[in-house]
């Protein structure tokens, strides 16, 4: 009776093994996973097995945030363009514009006000280049409502809400960037730009 009740038990034991094992190698398709594509080393860091191959995510599906502690270094490609986007009138920039280098594209230039969003975004930051200026008009980067662009003329601080104007000069431009709630820091200036007012 011992005999028989070891020898089920042992019966029992090896089914239940081919079953988890039958199960699992079912469930953990390389394959469709994608596991033979990345491996994790020993000490914690994830890489490709094949270098400049593989992405994380597709143009369906982004990634929503990456946390990282360190240095991000951006990979290049040949199709890689710096974000962009051309300018004819008056336009309101939205923070969907932070990072890009805005041109304004009016032939001849433009007489008017780009007028920059609420300065509570903090790390938002707008290039705007004047691309076809004639040096007849000129045209404004008015920052919202009280904000203020921390810049000086003749060693006076513009005023709270006071803009930026350029002479319209081609290759005028400014790059700002949301350091400080209320405030608009610049980054980069090239060209004359004056107190607006």
């Amino acid at each position: 009776m011992r005999k028989l009740f070891s020898t089920v038990f042992l019966l029992l034991i090896i089914f239940f093994v081919c079953l988890v094992s039958g199960y699992a190698s079912s469930s953990t398709d390389e394959s469709v996973l994608g596991n033979d594509r990345w491996s994790v080393t020993s000490g914690g860091d994830i890489i490709p097995i094949a270098n400049n191959s593989y992405d994380i995510g597709s143009s369906s599906y982004q990634v929503a945030n990456i946390y990282y502690n360190g240095v991000l270094t951006p990979g290049t490609s040949a199709s890689s363009k710096t974000p962009y986007r051309a300018i004819t009138t008056a336009d309101t920039i939205t923070t969907s514009d932070s990072g890009k280098t805005l041109v304004v594209t009016a032939v001849g230039g433009y007489n008017g006000s780009f007028t920059l969003p609420a300065a509570t975004t903090l790390g938002q930051e707008y290039t705007i280049i004047d691309g076809k200026g004639s040096g007849v008009y000129t045209f404004s980067i008015d920052p919202a409502g009280t904000d203020i662009i921390r810049y000086a003329t003749s060693g006076v601080p513009l005023d709270a809400g006071d803009k930026i104007t350029s002479p319209n000069s081609t290759g005028d431009s400014v790059t700002l960037i949301n350091g400080v709630s209320g405030e608009w820091q610049i980054k980069d200036m090239k060209g004359t730009w004056s107190d607006g007012g």
